[in-house]
């Protein structure tokens, strides 16, 4: 589940759908929730972000909080509280996602529900563009479900080395 149907969504809606993952894009502005931007969508709902995230989620949901702006993000973290899903993360730099803790924290949410929110989302590859920002989102959510570890899988220690010699 994708919340924002942004920059950022648009890539990471058609490489989830290339992985298999049945991605749903949520967005409260119909200009953005549209189809011709998402065709490997699932589907595409156009509706208060409150309302859609007011419903019960439970482990088999992966949900990335990407939307316009870190209020809609945390609207939609408080709207989550005390759900136990496969995968949580939102978007933002380290100053923004320590505010919106710190308002959750001070309305009483837990400091361990906290802790199981991916934030900042993706993983730390140096990502600048929408697309590469997908890659790193998508990657964390594998390596979730997959319960894998992120490494390097290279066992080369920085020189390259000919796999295929020519005669």
């Amino acid at each position: 589940i994708i919340a924002g149907a942004g920059h950022i969504a648009r890539p990471l809606c058609r490489m989830g759908a290339l992985c298999g993952l049945a991605v749903v894009v949520v967005d409260d502005r119909a200009d953005y929730a549209n189809p011709k931007f998402f065709p490997e969508a699932a589907d595409i709902i156009c509706c208060p972000f409150e309302e859609f995230f007011g419903r019960q989620f439970g482990t088999d949901d992966y949900i990335v909080l990407v939307t316009r702006g870190h209020r809609h993000d945390e609207d939609c973290l408080r709207c989550l509280v005390g759900a136990r899903l496969g995968y949580l993360g939102m978007i933002g730099s380290k100053r923004r996602i320590r505010a919106v803790f710190d308002d959750l924290t001070s309305e009483g949410v837990s400091a361990d529900w906290l802790g199981q929110v991916y934030a900042p989302i993706g993983l730390d590859i140096g990502a600048r563009t929408p697309e590469e920002i997908a890659v790193c989102i998508l990657a964390e959510i594998i390596q979730v479900r997959r319960r894998g570890e992120a490494s390097v899988l290279s066992l080369s220690t920085g020189n390259r080395t000919r796999v295929c010699e020519q005669n």
